[in-house]
C-alpha cells in the first residue's frame, strides 16, 4: 500500500503540531517568564544598586557604586560596595528562611518605590520626608504613638544646653538640644482623664482648672459621700506606683471647700495593693494603730518586707499636676526610633537626614519571588 504525497505532508505537520504542543506544555513556564519579566511585589527579595542624593542640590550621599563613591568624594574604604539587599516589606518584618541575609529596614519611601519595578529596569524615585528619614518635630508638633497613652506636644526648643545629671552616664557631659514635651489635647474645664487623676478611686471627679506649659490645676469633686464606704486608692508621685487599700474599708470623714479627710479601716489579713505598671505587689495587713497600718509583703524566697501605710489621708482639693518633661535630644532620638519599630508609617525623627527632600536613583538588578513561596 502506499500513500500519496498529499498524505506524507499531512502526517509531517500533524506530528510537528503534536511536538510543538507538547514542547509548549513542558515549557510553559519558561514561556511565561520570557513573556512576562520578573516584577517586584510585597515579600519579595530583590537586589538593588542605587545613588541617593539631596533634592535641593543634587549632591551625592550615598551609593552602593564605588566609583561614584570615589567621584563624589564620598569614599569609605569600610563599606562594601555592592547591591543592597531588600526584602520589600512595609511592616519591616524579617526576611523569609533562607534570604536572612536580605533586610526590609530600609526607608519606607525607597521600599514602596520598588514594587511594580522589572528586573533590570532602572527608576529615578523622589522621597518626601515623611517618607524618608522623618520630620523633625517643632514647637507644636503633636507626636501621637501607638505606644503611648497620651499624645504629646512639643511646647518649647532650648539649644546649647548642658546634658542634664541623670543622662550623662549614658551621653556623656555634652552639650544638647532640650525638648520639652506637654500632654496634648488638655483644656481647661474639662475632667482629668483616667490615667492623669490622682485619685483613680473617684472616676471623672477631676476638673482642670488652669494649664501653662508644664502644669495642670485641678480640682477634686469626689464620687462618694461622707461616711460611705468605697475602695481607696492613689498615685505616689515619689515612685510612680498606685496604691490600693482593702475594698469598701474606706471613708470620707470629713469634707470642705478645701480639703477631704479620708480614713481607712482594714481588718487584719486584708490586702493593700502597690502597682507599678506590670507589677504588682500585695501587702497583708498585720498591725493597726491610730494613725497606721503595718503590712508585710512575702517575697519569693519566703522572707517578708514590711511597710507602714497611713491611716488617715488629708487631700487638698486644689492640687498642680506636672504634665511636661525635659528630653534631651539623644534621649528624644532614641524615643522617635522605639515609636517606628512599633508604628511603621509613624513620620518624626531626630536622625540627620530628617527633613530632607531625597532623590534615589535604583536599579533592580535581580528578584527572588519569595512572595510566591508557599
Amino acid at each position: 500500500m502506499s500513500i500519496d504525497r498529499t498524505g506524507v505532508y499531512a502526517l509531517v505537520a500533524l506530528i510537528v503540531i503534536a511536538s510543538l504542543t507538547i514542547g509548549l506544555y513542558i515549557y510553559r513556564d519558561d514561556i511565561e517568564r520570557l513573556l512576562s519579566p520578573k516584577v517586584v511585589e510585597i515579600g519579595d527579595c530583590v537586589l538593588v544598586n542605587f545613588i541617593a542624593r539631596y533634592a535641593e542640590n543634587g549632591t551625592v550621599f550615598d551609593t552602593s557604586y564605588e566609583e561614584i563613591a570615589r567621584k563624589s568624594g564620598i569614599y569609605d574604604e569600610n563599606k562594601s560596595y555592592e547591591p543592597l539587599k531588600i526584602f520589600v516589606d512595609l511592616n519591616y518584618s524579617s526576611p523569609p528562611e533562607g534570604y536572612e541575609n536580605f533586610s526590609s529596614d530600609y526607608i519606607r519611601g525607597l521600599l514602596k518605590g520598588l514594587v511594580g519595578m522589572k528586573e533590570g529596569e532602572e527608576k529615578i524615585l523622589t522621597i518626601p520626608p515623611e517618607e524618608g528619614y522623618g520630620i523633625k518635630p517643632r514647637i507644636g508638633t503633636i507626636i501621637n504613638a501607638s505606644i503611648l497613652p497620651f499624645p504629646l506636644e512639643v511646647v518649647s526648643v532650648k539649644e546649647n544646653v548642658t546634658m542634664p545629671e541623670p543622662y550623662r552616664e549614658y551621653y556623656g557631659n555634652i552639650t544638647t538640644t532640650i525638648y520639652i514635651l506637654r500632654i496634648a489635647n488638655l483644656k481647661e474645664g474639662e475632667v482629668v482623664p483616667d490615667l492623669l487623676n490622682p485619685y483613680p478611686c473617684w472616676r471623672n471627679s477631676s476638673v482642670i482648672t488652669k494649664l501653662n506649659e508644664t502644669n495642670m490645676w485641678i480640682y477634686i469633686n469626689p464620687t462618694t459621700d461622707r461616711n460611705e464606704s468605697f475602695t481607696f486608692s492613689y498615685y505616689d508621685t515619689r515612685n510612680g506606683t498606685l496604691i490600693s487599700f482593702p475594698k469598701n474599708k474606706s471613708l470620707i470623714k470629713n469634707i470642705t471647700e478645701d480639703r477631704i479627710i479620708v480614713e481607712v479601716n482594714p481588718d487584719i489579713n486584708d490586702t493593700i495593693t502597690i502597682s507599678m505598671g506590670f507589677l504588682g505587689y500585695e501587702y497583708k495587713v498585720e498591725n493597726i494603730s491610730a494613725d497606721k497600718i503595718n503590712a508585710s509583703y512575702t517575697q519569693p524566697d519566703g522572707n517578708k518586707s514590711y511597710r507602714d501605710f497611713d491611716r488617715v489621708f488629708e487631700i487638698e482639693r486644689n492640687q498642680t499636676v506636672i504634665i511636661a518633661e525635659n528630653y534631651p535630644e539623644e534621649v528624644l532620638r532614641d524615643a522617635l526610633s522605639y515609636f517606628k519599630f512599633f508604628d511603621p508609617a509613624f513620620p518624626y525623627s531626630l536622625h540627620d537626614l530628617a527633613d530632607k527632600t531625597l532623590i534615589y536613583e535604583v536599579k533592580v538588578e535581580k528578584i527572588y519571588k519569595t512572595s510566591k513561596r508557599d
